[in-house]
């Protein structure tokens, strides 16, 4: 795993690579919490992002743990073992040891991979400096680059080599001159919402796979609707920062093309993965509903811990019924200190319209977003069944 650049451990398969299966699920023993409870006290400040999921296959059930790049080396600074089923105490980490993973086993680093590992931290960084660039300057080669600091007058820097630089002032930038801006920092916006948008995406594609946006963010991003020019891949961005930060995915998967969606679901629902499994039944129910027995049924011994969820989806007796209550099930609510009734909605798009955004706008806590969820899935489902019935 070159120290951390990320790896999957599977667990299910004895030392002879014979596929013997898991005896008990350890979802308990994979959370993140506690897999980095475990190494803080070895190695004091260090954090390991990591993922746990299970899967059946061929009646065996297989544990899956990702392990994430990250952009810091983890050196231990206390020794690290366990006792042996003879008593013997084996030591497998070591105080001030920089280690790698090689052919199976993990070894100290070695010249080659302390190398690779600055090299790829190196190109990691650069990749997401790039991919946050919101506008870069395109230059002749034979041009002058002169670096000038806010506020300065003009006074800056012709840069002559990599360790060299000039003074010198500008006295004119020209209207052709174009700023460079590195846009993610507290004190520089954005220009707009668009650029804000599609900055994040380049970050997620070119350099952090599992990056995401907060629910602020994309709730901002939903008021701002009209402004933007929605991409298939700012949409799934969009879909996957919702389904693993707790927002309000319905809209922006139906954001994404036919042929997206359904590769994007085919992929979540087989990694199951917390907690996004809470979210793709009802995501399935809300655009794929007349499918929704061979995207959920087939698979929903997968839907630990959601699978209530699934089955409540499996069980739905029209596409109508579900759109109304299928995930909240209630008829009467309050929110924003009045009260609602969800039929009186479903046949007024604009008061439920203007209600739904004025709850993202307001960001209500976790104990009011049932009825949130409940007004995503009203306006933004639609039956998918191409013959017009919506029965089971």
């Amino acid at each position: 795993m070159s120290n951390s650049g990320g790896g999957v451990i599977v667990f299910g398969v004895d030392d002879d690579g014979r596929r013997v299966g898991l005896r008990q699920p350890l979802l308990s023993l994979m959370d993140p919490a506690r897999i980095n409870g475990q190494i803080e006290p070895k190695a004091p400040g260090a954090r390991v992002n990591t993922s746990y999921f299970e899967m059946t296959y061929y009646r065996l059930r297989y544990g899956f743990l990702c392990i994430h790049p990250q952009n810091d080396l983890i050196v231990f600074e206390k020794e690290w073992g366990y006792q042996k089923p003879n008593g013997h105490h084996q030591t497998v980490i070591r105080e001030g040891i920089l280690y790698a993973r090689g052919v199976g086993e993990t070894r100290p680093a070695r010249q080659a991979d302390s190398t690779h590992m600055v090299r790829r931290l190196v190109e990691t960084a650069s990749k997401a400096l790039l991919a946050r660039i919101e506008r870069i300057a395109t230059v002749p080669l034979d041009s002058e680059i002169v670096a000038v600091g806010p506020g300065s007058g003009g006074r800056g820097v012709r840069l002559v080599d990599a360790t060299y630089g000039l003074p010198v002032r500008v006295v004119d930038e020209g209207e052709e001159a174009v700023a460079i801006a590195e846009v993610l920092t507290a004190d520089l916006p954005y220009s707009s919402k668009q650029a804000e948008f599609m900055s994040q995406v380049r970050t997620w594609r070119a350099s952090h796979p599992e990056h995401r946006v907060q629910r602020q963010i994309l709730n901002s991003w939903y008021l701002a609707r009209n402004e933007l020019r929605i991409s298939d891949d700012m949409a799934e961005f969009g879909f996957l920062s919702a389904g693993y930060g707790h927002g309000y995915a319905i809209y922006w998967a139906s954001l994404m093309s036919d042929e997206r969606l359904d590769t994007v679901l085919d992929r979540e629902i087989d990694l199951v993965m917390h907690p996004m499994r809470q979210v793709l039944p009802f995501v399935v129910g809300a655009l794929r509903y007349s499918r929704r027995a061979a995207l959920l049924g087939a698979r929903l011994h997968s839907f630990q811990g959601a699978a209530g969820s699934a089955e409540k989806v499996l069980q739905s007796t029209s596409f109508e019924k579900f759109r109304r209550s299928g995930r909240s099930g209630i008829g009467r609510f309050r929110l924003l200190g009045n009260a609602y009734r969800m039929s009186d909605l479903a046949n007024d798009h604009h008061a439920a319209q203007q209600l739904y955004e004025e709850a993202l706008a307001s960001d209500l806590d976790a104990t009011h977003r049932v009825p949130i969820h409940q007004l995503d899935i009203l306006l933004h489902a639609r039956d998918d069944d191409i013959n017009g019935s919506s029965s089971s």
